[in-house]
């Protein structure tokens, strides 16, 4: 296999992503006024479980391309030398995310818990034009080194290191970002229809979250 560390993360995100996914079908209310549900606790569990995945990712390529880049030269040396990098910064990176994942409240009401989700759509939205990009940048460094007979083996092995990696980021995120399109139009099915007391935070949440109408008066 010629990237077995994609398997490696398959293994990985497939159980954990796909139990978060029946979690989300399930997601009820747990009172009975109906402003706390289940579907905050999940959305952080789901950004736990992400984080975890992308460091799991990162510790891989930390390790064994770490490692394989002494036992390789030419354009592999180069391969395992930009995922050993790369690997570095998404160890950084889930981490960062995980420590503010972790000083989230799990419990949150129900306005509330789909601007959080929303935010969470926002921020994978903007992953995947990241993931984009980099896969843009391996192309072009791939195309750009077979072109030179200098630098050919290191741009090569540079581009098709970044196309690894944005492969791998953007499938993550397009996963994610599905989980939590989904789970968004469940808790937008939840409080829509949800009547609060007037004046409360829940109602004004509620009102911040409707699209403002503009009249134009003569």
């Amino acid at each position: 296999m010629r990237y077995p560390k994609l398997f490696m993360l398959w293994l990985l995100a497939v159980p954990t992503f796909g139990q978060l996914t029946t979690d989300t079908l399930n997601t009820t209310r747990t009172d009975g006024v109906g402003t706390q549900p289940n579907g905050p606790s999940q959305l952080r569990r789901h950004q736990l479980i992400h984080a975890r995945v992308l460091a799991g990712w990162a510790i891989a390529n930390v390790v064994v391309e770490g490692t394989s880049m002494f036992f390789s030269e030419g354009q592999w040396h180069h391969f395992h030398h930009m995922n050993a990098a790369w690997g570095s910064i998404n160890l950084l990176v889930a981490g960062v995310f995980w420590h503010q994942t972790r000083q989230q409240s799990p419990f949150v009401a129900g306005p509330t818990a789909m601007q959080q989700e929303r935010k969470f759509r926002r921020f994978l939205r903007i992953n995947l034009g990241l993931d984009l990009l980099y896969l843009a940048t391996g192309f072009w460094l791939k195309q750009r080194g077979a072109g030179l007979v200098d630098h050919q083996a290191m741009l090569q092995g540079f581009g098709q290191a970044i196309i690894l990696q944005g492969v791998t980021l953007l499938s993550l995120d397009a996963t994610s970002l599905a989980i939590s399109l989904r789970r968004l139009k469940k808790l937008c099915r939840l409080y829509d229809s949800q009547p609060y007391p007037a004046g409360s935070d829940e109602e004004q949440g509620k009102n911040a979250l409707r699209p403002q109408k503009t009249s134009i008066s003569s």
